[in-house]
């Protein structure tokens, strides 16, 4: 029952996982009220729709984090539930209203709606390959979820990781 609650709060993370927190910076370049930082543009969300986007968040946390201990025990049939769990995501799309569904699908950029399709791939492959016991690919694929949390949040949650905003982008590609 608990191990069924787990994958339940990774499901509600992962539909916005790569959505802006409440009140987060969304839009580098083209858009409305665009600031200094790279263009980014605020998205107003409704009260309801920004409380379960941070449930949704802070379920990825704990899936993300679990993943981590479930990789290093070599936990294989977990890490393909967790990872099922984070492709899917199904929980907070049956919590969304019509009108918040349609509320998302109007404010979100282009460029979010592709990383937010990237995210649910590599965890859809982060699963296949953990069926498969394949050491090398599930350190990658989960490299790739976190990859794709931090590129979202530099550019969709500045305000809320303003740690992971890039202020000059010659020294993003400087090593």
């Amino acid at each position: 029952m608990l191990k069924n609650r787990f994958i339940l709060m990774m499901s509600i993370v992962v539909f916005l996982a790569t959505l802006a927190i409440a009140g987060s910076a969304i839009a580098c370049g083209k858009g409305k009220h665009e600031n200094k930082t790279c263009g980014i543009q605020t998205v107003k969300l409704s009260p309801e729709l920004k409380a379960l986007l941070a449930e949704e968040m802070r379920a990825l946390e704990t899936g993300m984090s679990s993943l981590i201990h479930e990789i290093v025990s070599g936990q294989w049939g977990n890490i393909e539930t967790i990872a099922l769990s984070i492709r899917d995501s199904y929980i907070m799309r049956k919590k969304l209203t019509k009108e918040q569904i349609g509320e998302l699908k109007g404010k979100l950029p282009e460029q979010f709606k592709g990383l937010d399709q990237e995210f649910h791939k590599s965890a859809g492959m982060l699963a296949h390959v953990a069926k498969k016991k394949n050491r090398e690919l599930v350190a990658f694929y989960y490299y790739k979820l976190t990859d794709a949390c931090m590129n979202c949040h530099s550019k969709y949650a500045t305000e809320k990781f303003p740690g992971l905003v890039i202020k000059d982008e010659a020294k993003a590609h400087s090593h």
